[in-house]
């Protein structure tokens, strides 16, 4: 056999032989790679499940105008009232739909009650006319009963008096009408959406300094015993507000309530405060501005004190009795080294006063949620009830006033109580015989 052939039937038996163990190591580390990167995704998903979400920016809008984040709460603002307005929308065509029912149900049978009549009346024309009725009388000759009156006075009974009594002290009193006051109670809290932010003062007389805010209601109120109250929603809330550097919160104080229920108003004060994130306050980043101010007093007081330095340079002191001659030089040196000091102590001064003026402020912008607590339960009531209870409680007094004055005055004219007075009128015009009748004598 040929030697050449041997050799190229071994090349080729090597050749299948490295490409195989080549292939089978690329399938083994594939195999092992995979089955690395599904444990490694599933480890990191596990990860990422632990990892909490990172709190979000909460000092909303700070800037003049809108931004991102502001878009974002209008958008999603509009989308749940888009979807509330859906709802409702449901609801309404349903009421329509059932209405339209009822009205084609009522419709039938009214159709059915019209059959019915027109048989009745068919069969009644149908039937035989009744009889002529039987009597004496003939036809025409009817007579209607006499009806007789006498206008002669009643006969007055013997020895005998008639009276009646009148309570003019009751009154009629009105109708209550139904009111929309309801009553909130102590814990009762609601979703909101900070309308007007501020910037929160943080100084150490932070909360002699407050800075209005206002809030608008949202969705339902949840009270106590797991109950919904829906009359606070898209109510307005004022607060008073002021920082504190240590939470670097906003801590808000809520002051008046304002509502528009079925066309009455709400205006009132109200107690509470205002939760973000499950904490009370608002959360900020702190701004500080003084920096720059005592960077500029503390460079006017180094100032000062090269001056001071360079006036009492070259300054000679002289033995009792000596005298000593002070040239043109060291007189310039002195006035400008004075100079100097006392206008930087005087600027040290105003920077110091300046810096003063610079307080810390957390500043909280429009379209943050809240959640707005009552800390304390009150009734709410509108003013037009409250007018409406005032009238009523005023009218049955002027009632009972006038009543007293004529008592008072009938008894004046007759001396009689009132309620014969009712029965009788004024006894200066009566006389014995128009009540009383004497028993005549037996003859």
């Amino acid at each position: 056999m040929n030697i050449n052939k041997q050799i190229l039937n071994k090349q080729r038996k090597l050749l299948i032989i490295i490409v195989s163990a080549i292939a089978l190591a690329v399938t083994a580390l594939w195999a092992i790679n995979k089955k690395a990167s599904t444990a490694n995704t599933k480890e990191s998903e596990a990860l990422k499940s632990d990892i909490p979400e990172p709190e979000p920016d909460l000092t909303g809008a700070v800037t003049n105008t809108f931004n991102s984040a502001v878009d974002g709460n209008v958008i999603l603002d509009a989308q749940m009232q888009q979807q509330e307005a859906a709802k409702t929308l449901n609801g309404v065509q349903d009421q329509l739909k059932e209405l339209k029912q009822s009205l084609v149900d009522m419709s039938s049978e009214n159709a059915e009650l019209k059959q019915q009549l027109t048989a009745m009346q068919q069969k009644m024309t149908e039937q035989p006319a009744a009889p002529a009725p039987q009597s004496g009388m003939s036809t025409g000759q009817y007579q209607p009963p006499r009806t007789e009156y006498r206008l002669n006075a009643p006969s007055v009974k013997t020895g005998q008096v008639d009276n009646a009594t009148f309570d003019y002290t009751k009154v009629d009193q009105r109708k209550k009408k139904a009111t929309d006051s309801f009553y909130v109670p102590t814990g009762t809290f609601s979703n909101a959406i900070v309308v007007e932010g501020a910037d929160a003062s943080a100084s150490v007389r932070g909360s002699e300094n407050l800075v209005p805010m206002q809030f608008k209601l949202t969705g339902l109120a949840h009270m106590p015993g797991n109950q919904r109250l829906d009359k606070l929603a898209n109510c307005f809330v004022t607060a008073a507000v002021y920082g504190d550097i240590s939470s670097e919160r906003a801590l808000p104080q809520l002051q008046r309530l304002s509502c528009i229920i079925n066309g009455k108003h709400i205006d009132q004060e109200v107690k509470g405060h205002v939760a973000f994130y499950g904490k009370n306050g608002i959360k900020g980043v702190p701004v500080m501005r003084n920096g720059k101010i005592l960077g500029l007093a503390f460079a006017a007081g180094a100032l000062s004190g090269l001056g001071q330095s360079v006036s009492q340079v070259g300054q000679t002191v002289a033995g009792v009795g000596a005298t000593t001659s002070i040239s043109g030089g060291d007189v310039a040196r002195s006035s400008i080294g004075g100079g100097v000091s006392s206008a930087s102590n005087k600027l040290a001064d105003y920077y110091i006063e300046r810096s003063e003026q610079y307080h810390p402020i957390i500043p909280i912008g429009a379209g943050n949620r809240i959640e707005v607590v009552f800390i304390e339960g009150f009734k709410a009531e509108t003013l037009e009830d409250k007018e409406l209870a005032e009238s009523q409680k005023e009218s049955p007094q002027t009632t009972s006033d006038n009543t007293d004055n004529k008592s008072m005055s009938a008894t004046g004219n007759s001396g009689l109580p009132p309620e014969l007075l009712g029965k009788l009128g004024d006894a200066d015009h009566l006389k014995l015989g128009d009540f009383v009748t004497p028993a005549s004598s037996a003859n």
